[in-house]
Order: structure tokens, then sequence, then C-alpha cells
């Protein structure tokens, strides 16, 4: 569409001609604009292509009728054109019958005598009559209102009122417009009315134009004019939920972008600091200047963002009184899947209260675990993979050099193990614990430790004291016995004091409970999360690993050199500078957003689909939130939710992880990738997640 309307300011036959190519097209709608923009261009080389548009009877009516309203908007008067709209009076279709004697009146007044005759005498209708600007009074707008709703009017009559009403530019006139769009008889009329509105950007007339936009019986040129004109109107927010992720900033800047090619007049307001920002009714407006500095930068700074979630009737009323009284057309929610399952309840409450704000989400999250036959991969994993590698290459490439000690870093990622994955496979370390292995093969925790331990020994014997070794930070949940411990407490804790839950634990799992240092015990009573969790990012699982792995040596009578360092690499990854590849991502999201609003896709989530092809090839798309639901339990009751996507052991990329692994075991093939590129080859390489063949691997 944004080639198409720079092709109107070459009026030129060079123009006309790049445009006939578009007419090849599958969409009625860009052939539509084709036309559109033919009868904007001075050039009579549009003629004969507009008159073969008119003549095509299989060409789609709302194509027909822009290519009849073109030929008289070029106001060139030959005898082909005239004979074309002659033909078409009588057209079998409505809407273009309609807009073929339109367009006749239109041209009458630019006829000779005789040639004004000879129309007169084929199309007998009133003359047409010159719409001046009138002053607004209350009496002569109720009466142009009627003589628009009036069908017994001539269709030329009503649309002077139309026109005038438009004119006179005011709310009321306006209102008066918009009042038209009730009328039954003229899917045209409806049609042009929407096309003024837009022009008036009146917001009190967008409900009307919503009506015709959501009205599945409504014409198409009627549906699609009233969604162009409510772009016009555009009034948008936005709010960010949850941890920060790489590119948000760009989400943003995309919207951003698609109102304001739809209309200048289009505005973005954001709510501050989260979901609370919504029911608080906290906010600013986005201008292009405050959003200037945010642009590919990381983090979340721009607006802030919280984990509060929209639940209670109150906080909810609240949310949709906030979103009221901005008008917005659309409120965009940008986190994760608990964000999302948000975004689904409030779509629900907006629908079931008469609220026109259309929500949509944009999937974020750098653990991965947003993902499903509709989203190839969230956006920041990237740039926290390789934010993560490129640390891990540099320990990699330290102990390569000293040689004097095993490295143990625990790595983003609470429900999966993606990101630890990902990193493995990307800096190839001696060894990799991915959770969701851990739990299919029902390893203990002494089962756990035991593969390091037996690594130590076995490089020992090879002359090593020295390795690397990646942790998820969910890797304690994987583990049956700590998950299961961790599960009851998650369970009791929200009616009963430490005291009391220690004391009402099972058997087993407080036999487990009992083997845990103080700071871990510590740790499993710690604040909760959002979702009211454990929050297992504090629990320092690599240390309780090499305190069991300890243990285990002094069994076998070890006498090497065991020297340990432990590491988190967690923060640091959200809020880095975006790679181009989220950079992309993050702002196609934006866009696709947009459009979403624009079409009053309530309750959808914006993807792009085809992320391993060159962006260029990239696709966007909405789907239903509703479609990625099921029931998880959570605060001790069952609630929907967006279900999580966890490494698939059959997959790909697992797949190939497991059959190299064992080479990386003992001998040191360590990668050092550096930092992240932004030019060369490189840059935009996307990471493993949405390569799903082998041949990727390589």
């Amino acid at each position: 569409m944004e080639a198409l309307f720079h092709c109107r300011e070459y009026d030129s036959v060079e123009g006309i001609e790049t445009l006939k190519l578009g007419l090849r097209d599958s969409s009625v709608l860009l052939r539509h604009e084709i036309a559109y923009v033919m009868g904007q261009m001075s050039v009579a080389a549009a003629l004969p292509v507009l008159i073969e548009l008119c003549d095509n009877l299989v060409e789609h009516p709302m194509v027909r009728h822009e290519a009849g309203e073109a030929l008289h908007a070029l106001g060139v008067i030959t005898p082909e054109v005239l004979a074309c709209l002659l033909r078409h009076v009588d057209d079998p279709c409505l809407p273009v019958r309609q807009t073929m004697q339109l367009s006749l009146e239109g041209l009458q007044r630019k006829c000779p005598p005789e040639i004004r005759a000879k129309i007169k005498e084929r199309n007998a209708t009133n003359d047409p009559v010159e719409a001046p600007k009138l002053q607004a009074t209350d009496s002569l707008v109720a009466e142009l209102q009627r003589q628009l709703l009036d069908e017994s009017e001539s269709l030329w009559n009503r649309y002077e009122a139309m026109f005038k009403l438009r004119n006179m530019d005011t709310k009321r006139s306006a209102a008066a417009l918009a009042a038209g769009l009730s009328e039954k008889s003229s899917a045209l009329l409806r049609h042009e009315i929407c096309f003024l509105l837009g022009q008036l950007q009146v917001v009190e007339t967008a409900d009307a134009m919503m009506d015709r936009l959501a009205d599945l019986k409504e014409a198409d040129m009627c549906r699609h004019e009233a969604a162009i004109s409510l772009g016009s109107l555009g009034c948008v927010a936005v709010v960010f939920s949850g941890g920060q992720a790489a590119g948000g900033h760009n989400v943003v800047s995309g919207l951003f972008d698609f109102l304001k090619a739809l209309h200048p007049s289009s505005q973005l307001f954001g709510f501050l600091d989260g979901p609370k920002g919504i029911f608080t009714n906290r906010y600013i407006e986005l201008t292009a200047e405050r959003l200037a500095k945010y642009r590919n930068m990381g983090g979340f700074d721009l607006l802030g963002s919280g984990r509060d979630k929209i639940e209670s009737d109150a906080q909810k009323r609240s949310s949709l009184e906030a979103c009221a009284q901005l008008q917005l057309h659309g409120l965009l929610i940008i986190g994760g899947d608990d964000s999302m399952t948000n975004a689904a309840v409030l779509a629900e409450y907006f629908a079931a209260n008469g609220c026109r704000t259309a929500v949509v989400g944009s999937p974020k999250t750098i653990d991965g675990d947003l993902k499903n036959r509709f989203i190839e991969v969230s956006f920041g994993y990237d740039t926290a993979t390789k934010t993560y590698a490129s640390s891990i290459g540099s320990v990699c490439a330290d102990v390569s050099f000293s040689r004097d000690a095993y490295h143990f870093v625990r790595l983003m990622g609470r429900a999966a193990s993606s990101v630890t994955l990902e990193c493995a496979l990307l800096t190839r370390p001696n060894l990799t614990f991915i959770g969701e292995e851990v739990k299919a093969q029902n390893l203990s925790l002494d089962a756990v430790c035991r593969q390091v331990t037996d690594l130590v020994l076995e490089r020992r014997k090879l002359g090593l004291n020295h390795g690397v070794v990646l942790v998820p930070e969910g890797l304690i949940e994987f583990i049956p016995e700590l998950g299961d411990l961790i599960a009851e407490i998650n369970e009791l804790i929200y009616n009963h004091s430490r005291e009391e839950t220690e004391q009402l634990l099972s058997a087993s799992a407080r036999k487990v409970y009992e083997l845990f240092p103080a700071t871990i015990r510590d740790s499993l009573f710690a604040e909760r999360d959002s979702h009211g969790n454990v929050q297992v990012s504090k629990i320092s699982t690599e240390d309780l690993l090499i305190d069991v792995v300890k243990r285990q040596l002094a069994e076998h009578q070890f006498d090497g050199k065991f020297a340990t360092i432990s590491h988190f690499f967690g923060y640091e990854g959200r809020c880095a500078m975006p790679t181009n590849f989220d950079a992309n991502y993050c702002y196609s999201l934006g866009y696709t957003a947009g459009h979403l609003v624009h079409h009053q896709c309530n309750g959808f989530m914006a993807v792009v689909r085809r992320l391993k092809e060159d962006y260029t090839q990239w696709t966007p798309a909405g789907i239903p939130l509703v479609d990625m639901m099921n029931f998880e339990r959570r605060k001790g009751q069952d609630v929907p939710v967006i279900k999580k996507f966890l490494v698939d052991l059959e997959g790909a990329l697992f797949r190939y992880f497991a059959a190299h692994r064992a080479e990386y075991r003992l001998k040191d093939c360590y990668r050092n990738l550096g930092c992240i590129q932004y030019e060369g080859s490189a840059a935009n390489a996307p990471n493993f997640m949405p390569l799903v063949c082998n041949a990727a691997l390589k």
C-alpha cells in the first residue's frame, strides 16, 4: 500500500504502467485502491485501464465502483468514457449502477450542450447542484439530515446533502452524517458517508462506523471504507506487562508508525508502570519526539512495566472506564503468556460490557516458553540467548587458559530450558542439564549430581581439572522430589504460616526439605512471584549441586582438585540492546498489532511467521488468544492460561544436541562467539529456535 500511494506522486504514463502491474494481484482491496489512485492522477493513459475495469463483469463490485468514480474524478470527457458510463447505468449490481449514474451527473457540468442533452435523454435525473460551505445552524443541519435519509429523494440530492454536511465541518453536522449510516437503500451512499466521516475525524462518529464494520452482512465497500476511516480516528494505547525483553520499544515504534501512516492525527498513549497504569488511569501521550530516543533501544523504560494483574471486577471496570475516557479504538498489551491471559480476560470483559476498545497482544518473553503452532518465537529470546552466549563464551575462553576450575552457569528459564539448550548449541560446554530431560528420566537430585561427579572423575583421568556446566534456573522444579516439595509449599503457603507449612508437609517432602541448607530453605519461603509461586531465580541451584557433588566426590575418596566458580546470567539479558533480528521482529509485531486494532480484532495476538527467512519474506498474522489457552493450577485454583512451550525431546534442536554432547563432555570444543553483531554476514541471523531443520544446525 505504501508503494501504491508513492506512485500517486508520479503523475506520468510510467506511473500508470506501474500501477497496472498491481491489478494482477489477488487482493480486491489492492485493486480497489489502485483504481482510486489512478483517479487522483492527471494522466489520460489511465482511461482505458479504468474503462476495462468497469466493463469486467467478473471483477469485484468494489473495484468496478472505484473505477467508475475514478473516471469522473479524472474529468476527461471522451466518447469512450461516456459510452462506458452509459453501458453501466443499468448494471445489475446496484452500487456499480449508482456509481455510473453519479459519474454521468458529475460529468454533465463539464460537457458541451449537445453531449449533455444526449446524456439526459439516456439517463433523466435532476441537474447536479454544487455543495457550498454553509453556516451550520441547527435547523439547516436537521433539514439536510432529513434529505440525506429520505429514500424518495434522488441519489444526487442525497449526495448534495451529504457533501453540504461535510463542508459544514462541525460535530453536529458530522453526527447528522453518521446518522445516514442507518439507511438501508444504498451501500454506495453508506460507503461515501464513511469516507467523508474519515475526512472529518470526529471521534464521536466512530460507533456508527464500528457498527457498519462489525455487520458481516454489510457490503464490502462500506465495511472497507469504515475500517479506513476508523483508522483516521485512530486512538490507541499500549502497555508493557511483566519483565523486560529486548525490542519492546520497537513494538511501540511499529504501532506508532502504523497509526501515523493511517492518518497524521492518530494518537498513541502509553499506560505507565504496567497493567496497574490502566486501572489507575495513569498514562502519557507518545509523540514522535518522545519516542525517537527509544527506537532500537533495550529496556522498558519508556513506560515502565509491572506484574500486576487485572483480576477483580473493580479493576476490570476501572480499566474499561480508562479506555472509554480516552475513547480508545485499541489497547496493545505487550507481555508473556500470563499477560496474554490478562489480555484475553480484558477483551472478553470489554466485549460483554459494550466497550469498543479492541484488546490485542504481542508475544514477549526471553524464556522461549511462549511458542506454539502460531508463534515461532517470542521477542527478546534472540537477544537474551546471544547475550548469555557471549558471556558463556568468555567463561569458556578463560577456563581454556586457566584450566583450574569448574564453572557452573545458571541461566534464566523457569518452566522451560530453551535458553539453556540454545546457549549450549552456541557455546558447547562440557555438561548441560535440560530440565525436561531430567523430568522425563525421573532423575533424583542424587542422580543429577552424579552426572557432574562422573564428569569430574573422568576428566581427572585425562589430566583435566576444569570444565563448564550449564544449569537452567528451573532445574530444581524438574527434579521429582524437589518439584513435589515446591508444589506442596506453593499449595499450603496461601493459607498457613511458614511454621505451619513445615509441619503440614508430607513425610517424603519433609525428608527432602531437611536435607537443604538454611539458605535454600529460606529461599523456598521468600516472597512469592505474581503467580503465587516460589521465585526459583533466587534459589542458588548451582550451589546446591556443587555441595552435593563435593559430598559424592568425598565418597569416592577423590584426591584431585575440584575448585568451583558459580555464575547467574539473568537480568542482563532482558534489557540488552536488541539484536537486528529482535529489532526487526518487534517493529513488525507492532505494525501487525496496528492492523489488528484497525480492523477491530478484539482478543487477538499479533504474530509474525516464516522467521527463518529473510525479514522481507516474513508473514504477519493475527491469532485468537483463546485458541492458545488451557487450564493450569495457580494460587490453589484452576485458571485459563496459555500453555507454556517446553523443550521437545523429540525435536530437531534437542536431537542435534543429544547427538553431539558426548563429544563436548571430555573434549574442550568450546566456542566463543564474541559480542552481538550488528553489521556483516552474521548480523541478521536468527537463533536456532525458528530453524526447524537439522541442516540449519550444521
